[in-house]
């Protein structure tokens, strides 16, 4: 058997550069015999689909011509170079769209600067939203030959379908705004953001505050835990007090909210001056209602991440002050870790943090 390197890197690529390098050393001569599905399947130990696959590519990129009846044969020709190799199509998987004013606000700008780069680069991006009827099985008409790579924005409760559809067609993939163990993954600078909010909390002279976050299933979970272990000690670190002033589940009820009078005696009895919320979300559903029950007091509003399309389109409530995610930069990230998982046969799986902007709100 030919030795392959780790099989976290896709399976056909594996069997596809292997084959390359044995070109690179001349062990086959213009017109020679190539090895057939069959001796690929024995020699490296795969499946008949993957070899048929890697086949396919060369023939498509000119290295090898396969005669009916009579086998392989190599061209002759090089290697195609690490550009030519990366020229086919990605794709993009998102949450369902119509409705969604997330998507339509957040991901469809992170969406547009992964288009375009991906345009300048030669590559086409195809997309495809879930969850929808039938998902993954629905998809396989088009995650073919052509795909070299898929990017996942966040899908919250499927990312682990989503590393399954991956593995499935033996492809290197890039998870947007969530994190994902084991799997290149790009994301807001949460760490970052929450010291900044701290810090400023201490500098405009807040003293006594509360933290309102959400844990319920439909939010992306992995960034929700994160800003709830973070965000609560780096205050207390900077003097602030918290105390246990801290929702981690703010989940409404329709159009009410359990928590509303813990929140109000915050402000009545502990003397809260500012509430910090993990998303943008929290801080629409929430302020009018708080500050009617409030009879005119206002705490101060603080957001980790302020979206800030979703803030543009709920334009009669404030924009909030605190961070707001750079989409252009997670945008770019997403493209060049994508590039690099295809490029030198390697399974990255790091953890990208991209830091995010600073907005003062009303």
């Amino acid at each position: 058997m030919k030795s392959l390197p780790s099989k976290r890197v896709p399976l056909y690529q594996m069997v596809e550069d292997a084959l390359r390098d044995r070109i690179r050393t001349g062990e086959w001569k213009s017109g020679s015999l190539f090895p057939s599905r069959r001796e690929i399947c024995e020699s490296y130990k795969v499946s008949s689909i993957t070899a048929t696959r890697v086949l396919s590519t060369l023939e498509k990129e000119g290295v090898i011509e396969r005669v009916q009846g009579r086998g392989n044969f190599f061209n002759g020709a090089d290697a195609p170079s690490e550009v030519s190799k990366m020229s086919r199509d990605i794709a993009i998987i998102a949450p369902r769209r119509g409705t969604n004013l997330f998507f339509d606000g957040f991901y469809s700008k992170i969406a547009d600067c992964i288009v375009k780069q991906a345009h300048e680069k030669g590559r086409e991006v195809r997309m495809a939203f879930l969850p929808e009827e039938g998902a993954p099985d629905s998809l396989q008409r088009w995650l073919g030959e052509d795909i070299r790579g898929i990017i996942f924005f966040s899908v919250s409760g499927y990312c682990n379908q989503c590393a399954d559809l991956a593995e499935r067609f033996s492809l290197p993939a890039v998870f947007v705004d969530s994190y994902l163990e084991g799997w290149s993954s790009i994301v807001s600078d949460h760490a970052r953001s929450a010291l900044q909010i701290s810090d400023k909390l201490v500098e405009v002279g807040h003293r006594k505050i509360g933290y309102v976050g959400s844990l319920i299933e439909g939010n992306n979970v992995n960034n929700e835990s994160e800003r709830l272990s973070i965000f609560p000690s780096l205050a207390q670190a900077r003097g602030l007090d918290i105390g246990s002033r801290i929702i981690s589940d703010l989940s409404p009820l329709g159009h009410e909210y359990p928590n509303l009078n813990q929140m109000v005696d915050w402000v009545k009895k502990d003397h809260v001056t500012a509430i910090v919320c993990s998303t943008f979300g929290h801080y629409a559903g929430l302020r009018s209602l708080l500050e009617k029950a409030l009879d005119g007091r206002h705490p101060k509003y603080y957001c980790i991440d302020a979206t800030s399309r979703v803030t543009q389109e709920l334009g009669r409530i404030p924009q909030p002050t605190g961070t707001i995610p750079d989409l252009e930069a997670m945008g770019t990230a997403a493209i060049m870790e994508m590039e690099a998982l295809i490029a030198p046969k390697q399974h990255r799986g790091i953890k990208i943090a991209i830091p995010m902007h600073w907005i003062d709100g009303g």
